[in-house]
């Protein structure tokens, strides 16, 4: 996962890892800032995970808005989420061929106001689409568009008003190891099991990382599941299913 907390003295350039599309970035106060409208970066990451940022509106009531997008090919065709700065106003949709589509319900932000920062997050998985705030989930869509695509990244449209900070971007920084030992309810190992389901969610937003099926266990009941979506050093909550059975449990990545 690569993170950016834009931190630095005002009037210095995006950092270096985001790459400048359109526009032009700079920091202030800490926050990163846009010096030309509808300014955007992009960086390499995953197909699946979770785009994540704190967005503000600098009190202005305009309609400015910021885009967090995943599934990039081009400024035509990408899946974002929108936060329109004049209401909280949210929405999810994609961009084919430079025409936008809406995808899933609207959602505005219960007490929103133009002086606060909201974290907001973008999590896909497959063609599965999700947008949370403040980890909440709030927006929940399926759409098959671009899915293999690896680009994220952001768009600012305001000058020196908008403003964005603790940018998250699931890179290829991953295949992380999560391993667990499996026991059940009396504490006996479960040694050899075949056919678990996991489920790995961030500790961050509450969005699901990545499923893993068909995962087993060995002669001392320990389970070990690899993904690029993993990232060592990394806590996170399981979710693990047999049958009928279920349980949860925290375990870091190495």
């Amino acid at each position: 996962m690569a993170s950016y907390t834009f931190t630095g003295a005002n009037g210095d350039p995006l950092p270096a890892g985001l790459t400048t599309r359109t526009g032009g970035f700079e920091i202030s106060n800490n926050t990163l800032v846009a010096t030309a409208a509808n300014s955007t970066f992009t960086q390499d990451s995953l197909a699946d995970g979770t785009i994540q940022a704190d967005v503000g509106a600098g009190g202005s009531i305009l309609s400015g808005t910021t885009q967090l997008f995943c599934r990039w090919t081009s400024a035509t065709d990408y899946v974002a989420v929108l936060f329109r700065h004049s209401d909280g106003l949210i929405r999810l949709f994609k961009k084919v061929g430079g025409s936008f589509t809406q995808i899933g319900s609207s959602y505005t932000i219960a007490g929103y106001s133009n002086t606060a920062t909201y974290t907001l997050a973008l999590t896909t998985l497959g063609t599965s689409i999700k947008v949370f705030i403040a980890g909440v989930e709030r927006i929940s869509a399926t759409d098959a568009f671009n899915q293999t695509a690896t680009i994220s990244g952001a768009e600012i449209r305001y000058i020196n008003q908008d403003n964005l900070d603790n940018l998250t971007i699931p890179d290829v920084v991953g295949n992380g190891l999560l391993t667990t030992t499996i026991k059940n309810n009396a504490g006996t190992l479960l040694v050899n099991q075949t056919g678990i389901t996991a489920d790995i969610y961030s500790l961050v937003d509450g969005s699901l990382v990545v499923r893993k099926a068909a995962q087993t266990t060995d002669a001392s009941g320990v389970m070990t599941v690899s993904d690029a979506l993993i990232v060592a050093a990394t806590e996170y909550k399981l979710v693990l299913s047999q049958g009928t059975s279920d349980g949860v449990e925290r375990s870091t990545a190495t």
